[in-house]
């Protein structure tokens, strides 16, 4: 994987302290209490993947879990059907709010930092607030123990431009400048009294590498039955993979710790994408991947493509029912501060994304961030797959079921690999 000069000496500096032993998970599995939490992201991912490939038809790629972690810390502070609204977006349980903070917190916590294993992730939070805005206190403390997020001032009044450029630089470094800018001109200005922000970075290299002496040009069938030319990698080896009855085929490609995996799912048409997608969600995708089985020598061609998406994240998540949130009439954020002081709205709410995959592995970044204002029969037997196709694909923690990461991969030809 060819990477900026920085991160190939991050790399080496990781290299030089392995011998450390690799810390333990410490949220291991699905237990009950986390539940809840890893169901309620894999949901919102499949409902934010239907509605934005409605609206882009395109190739698209996005971490619902940064977008769960911003939104949780909104949710913290909604009260009324505000909150009932955000609630439902994310299927947090009723009367589960509590163990929702708790639970996200966590797994966001065991994510986060060193952790001298096979893969880096790493997801943190911000928040910058207001000086000398009347928070409730109930809130901040939400924040600072859940989400590692203690309420940081910044003078958005004086001098906004400065705040986002500051905002912008904290997401640029912790996602290795992968998503140099998240706020835009005009996101930040002097109505601003609160940034809520989460930024995940990921990079691994495969459990099985795919030869990069092996991989050719191949055919790429489009939707509308024309073909493109793409670098198609190739290995093979033993590979985790199913077809079911309809004839979508799964493919997990684990990453190095095998703690993680790409998931891909694969239509048996090209024009059967769309019928894919909408069939998605978290029972469907646990089915999916408790069919796969071990494979011997399995071919697998997988095109390399790499990719920069701003989501439409304001449009998809009025979509999913979050509206009020965004009239300042209707807004009801009063566990963040008092109504009788002042009333709150999200003014700004931004999505950024970037992926590579190549013969090596797969690097990962996002970062989210909300502004606020005032005012039948079995298959034969599989021995190879070809993704030569449009495909979903998402990076999984197989440990929890959770998914970081999901796209849609429509046109890798329109995703060429940069030096």
């Amino acid at each position: 994987m060819t990477r900026p000069a920085h991160l190939v000496l991050a790399a080496l500096a990781i290299g030089a302290i392995a011998c450390h032993p690799a810390d333990p998970r410490v949220v291991d599995g699905r237990s009950d209490a986390l539940a809840p939490v890893s169901i309620g992201n894999n949901e919102l991912s499949w409902d934010m993947l239907q509605a934005v490939s409605e609206m882009d038809g395109g190739n698209l790629f996005f971490s619902p879990f940064s977008m769960v972690a911003c939104l949780s810390m909104v949710y913290g502070g909604a009260e009324g059907e505000t909150e009932a609204q955000i609630a439902a977006a994310m299927s947090v349980p009723e009367g589960g709010e509590a163990g929702w903070h708790e639970n996200l917190g966590a797994l966001l916590a065991d994510l986060s930092g060193e952790h001298y294993r096979g893969y880096t992730l790493y997801s943190a939070n911000r928040v910058w607030g207001r000086q000398g805005f009347p928070f409730e206190a109930d809130f901040l403390t939400l924040l600072d123990s859940s989400y590692l997020a203690p309420l940081e001032e910044a003078n958005f009044a004086a001098d906004p431009e400065a705040v986002r450029t500051e905002i912008n630089g904290w997401v640029a470094e912790t996602t290795r400048d992968r998503i140099p800018e998240l706020f835009e001109p005009g996101d930040i200005d002097g109505d601003t009294v609160l940034a809520l922000v989460n930024a995940i970075y990921f990079m691994a290299d495969w459990a099985t590498e795919f030869d990069r002496r092996d991989t050719e040009d191949g055919t790429f069938e489009l939707v509308d039955g024309d073909t493109v030319t793409v670098p198609m990698m190739h290995a093979e080896a033993t590979f985790r993979a199913a077809e079911q009855p309809d004839g979508t085929q799964i493919l997990q490609l684990p990453y190095d710790g095998d703690e993680l995996s790409m998931v891909i799912l694969l239509p048996a048409t090209a024009d059967g994408i769309d019928a894919l997608v909408a069939s998605l969600d978290d029972a469907t995708v646990t089915d999916h991947l408790a069919a796969v089985t071990e494979h011997e020598e399995f071919v697998v061609e997988l095109p390399s493509f790499q990719m920069d998406y701003n989501l439409p994240f304001e449009d998809a998540m009025k979509a999913l029912g979050i509206v009020d949130a965004f009239d300042p009439m209707l807004a009801d954020f009063s566990g963040i501060v008092d109504p009788s002081v002042d009333q709150i709205w999200i003014g700004a709410a931004r999505h950024k994304a970037f992926v590579r995959v190549d013969e090596q592995g797969t690097e990962a970044a996002a970062a989210t961030g909300i502004s606020m204002k005032d005012g039948a029969a079995s298959p034969e037997e599989l021995t190879a797959i070809h993704v030569d196709r449009p495909f979903v694909y998402m990076i999984h923690d197989d440990l929890t079921g959770t998914a970081l990461f999901v796209g849609l991969m429509m046109d890798p030809s329109e995703a060429p690999l940069e030096d």
